[in-house]
């Protein structure tokens, strides 16, 4: 995998959120898996979420409109419009 990188100087922006809340989540599962702590996400129940190409009008919220795409039942193929 690499040498680990030193990531102490680096300089995020408020749009890297997303980067941050990964690793922050990343340490934290390697943490519970340290401690033999219950690991997050690996019920396939907690796996429901999941990323879908969906067109919307400009009026519809995705909270509302996308929800099919989003959190589609087990077992059922991706959406994509």
């Amino acid at each position: 995998m690499g040498p680990i990188q030193d990531r102490t100087r680096e300089n995020l922006c408020p749009t890297d959120r997303g980067i941050i809340m990964a690793r922050r989540m990343l340490l934290q599962a390697a943490e519970a898996a340290r401690a033999g702590k219950r690991i997050p996400a690996l019920d396939p129940a907690e796996q429901r979420v999941r990323s879908c190409a969906i067109e919307l009008a400009r009026d519809q919220h995705f909270k509302d409109h996308a929800r099919h795409g989003l959190f589609a039942p087990l077992d059922t193929d991706p959406i994509t419009v």
